[in-house]
């Protein structure tokens, strides 16, 4: 069978050689368009709707990867921040068992040692205190010692004088209102500024007013 088409085809071609028909395709002959160009148009425009389609959907997946590895990093690092905590906690109570004593009451010891600290003067003395007794530390000189003054205080002291308490100087007092030595009864007068009656700024007597013809 296939040897008889073969030689029908071999016939044919050369008998369309003899009518001078052309039988073979040119060299630069690929193909032969069945469709019209607006049919490609449109299979071109469905080929990248559905190009595009893929991308939104390869962009959501990886957003949704991006979102899950986020929130396993999240918890992750909240379980790394618990066992942290854990093991401070746990470095905590092995060191109350190795002190061996009371935490809480050396604690308020530290915090009453500071509280001291805090309430000495530059001189060694504790506030409202002239510098004498059982002597904390002093300012450059060390630790003052019992009885002992601080000579550079003494100097201060003496010359802008001793600070003592600022509270309530100036709220009144029985003694503050029997005193009425600053008081003084020409600047407080009724009479005004003036030098004299009907002189100066202050109010003196009027004057009468004259009527028509020099009578009043």
């Amino acid at each position: 069978m296939y040897s008889q088409v073969q030689e029908s085809v071999t016939e044919a071609f050369r008998r369309f050689a003899a009518m001078g028909i052309e039988a073979n395709r040119p060299d630069d002959f690929y193909a032969e368009m069945l469709k019209t160009d607006q049919q490609m148009g449109k299979i071109r425009e469905n080929l990248a709707d559905q190009q595009k389609r893929i991308e939104i959907v390869e962009e959501r997946k990886r957003r949704q990867a991006e979102k899950k590895f986020g929130k396993k990093m999240q918890v992750a690092a909240a379980q790394a921040r618990a066992a942290q905590k854990r093991e401070n906690l746990a470095e905590i109570e092995k060191w109350k068992e190795s002190k061996g004593e009371d935490v809480s009451a050396s604690v308020e010891k530290t915090l009453e040692k500071v509280s001291k600290k805090g309430n000495q003067q530059p001189g060694g003395a504790e506030v409202g205190t002239a510098g004498h007794g059982k002597g904390g530390k002093g300012g450059k000189g060390g630790k003052g010692g019992k009885g002992k003054t601080n000579k550079k205080r003494l100097a201060k002291d003496k010359k802008y004088g001793h600070g003592g308490p600022k509270r309530a100087l100036k709220n009144n007092s029985a003694d503050s209102c029997r005193d009425v030595s600053s008081f003084k009864a020409s600047k407080h007068s009724p009479m005004g500024k003036g030098k004299g009656r009907g002189k100066g700024k202050g109010k003196g007597v009027k004057k009468p007013i004259k009527k028509a013809g020099g009578k009043h």
